[in-house]
């Protein structure tokens, strides 16, 4: 009978651990599982064309979006579409309600429209007792000096009201300029700003295409000087973009012209290590209870 038992339980306790380990090789999937994306796009001859995808877990879940003539974009699970969207320009027809046109009155005269409503018999409004005329009421004169008076009064109490609330406003500024900088010197807090500086640029490269490539044509045709302007301005930032973007210079036409594609991918489970470096901080989460406390 015990031995029974013993089984039993051994029995229940694998299939716990083979629960759990699912259980966690799911999570583990959901989290490193890299979110992929591309997207290329074109602008030429003024008309704007693009596409997109958006993949996750091995293509299991898939979002495509076209951007041409008819804007599309559907959502698929196992290769299955569970939503659909498509967008077109195109008339729709009246119903035949709205179409029908409501039936139109006859125009009538206004000696017409009277002789439906014939004047009551007996004595007029003019003739009835009890009817009080009113008369015109006009207000004194007001002098000169006495608006000047109203003016200057008026005047002085909105600079007096617009002075409090500018050094309301400055004292306010001042005091919170004074916990910034004390909040500043603090070395703790430097320290927190080093990491949450770090920490993000790391979520942002991380986020950012891994290949990108784009072609940029433009021109200002009858004013060439302008075109050799433009690309002097942006001359300086060449190390930012030129191993991914070629600009061509067209001095003869009026143009403007550019097509990319870009290609990265997004691990959920590394961004929310990034977040959780910065909770382990033990003045970040200070700080944190200290807003919470004021709010």
């Amino acid at each position: 009978m015990t031995g029974t038992v013993l089984w039993v339980l051994k029995i229940i306790g694998i299939l716990l651990l083979a629960v759990l380990a699912f259980l966690l090789a799911a999570v583990l999937l959901l989290l490193f599982s890299a979110v992929c994306y591309q997207a290329k796009g074109s602008y030429q001859e003024k008309i704007l064309k693009g596409t997109g995808k958006i993949s996750w877990l091995f293509h299991i879940v898939t979002f495509h979006i076209v951007w041409e003539e008819e804007k599309k974009a559907a959502l698929r699970i196992f290769g299955i579409p569970v939503w659909r969207m498509t967008k077109q320009t195109e008339t729709q027809p009246v119903s035949e309600e709205l179409s029908k046109e409501s039936p139109k009155e006859p125009f009538r005269t206004p000696e017409q429209d009277t002789e439906d409503y014939p004047e009551p018999e007996g004595e007029t409004l003019e003739e009835e007792e009890g009817i009080l005329s009113v008369q015109e009421v006009r207000p004194p004169a007001v002098s000169f000096a006495d608006r000047l008076v109203r003016a200057v009064k008026k005047a002085w109490r909105k600079i007096r009201r617009t002075a409090a609330n500018i050094k309301r406003r400055f004292l306010a500024a001042m005091a919170c300029r004074e916990k910034a900088v004390s909040w500043i010197e603090n070395e703790e807090n430097r320290q927190s700003v080093t990491l949450i500086l770090r920490q993000t640029g790391k979520i942002i490269r991380h986020i950012l295409p891994g290949k990108c490539h784009g072609t940029i044509t433009f021109g200002f045709g009858d004013d060439p000087y302008l075109t050799g302007k433009v690309l002097t301005g942006i001359a300086p930032f060449y190390p930012l973009y030129g191993e991914h973007i070629h600009v061509y210079p067209d001095f003869e036409h009026q143009v403007f012209e550019a097509e990319g594609c870009i290609k990265g991918r997004i691990r959920i489970g590394v961004v929310i290590g990034y977040g959780l470096r910065l909770l382990f901080d033990k003045n970040i989460r200070k700080n944190i209870r200290a807003f919470r406390a004021v709010g």
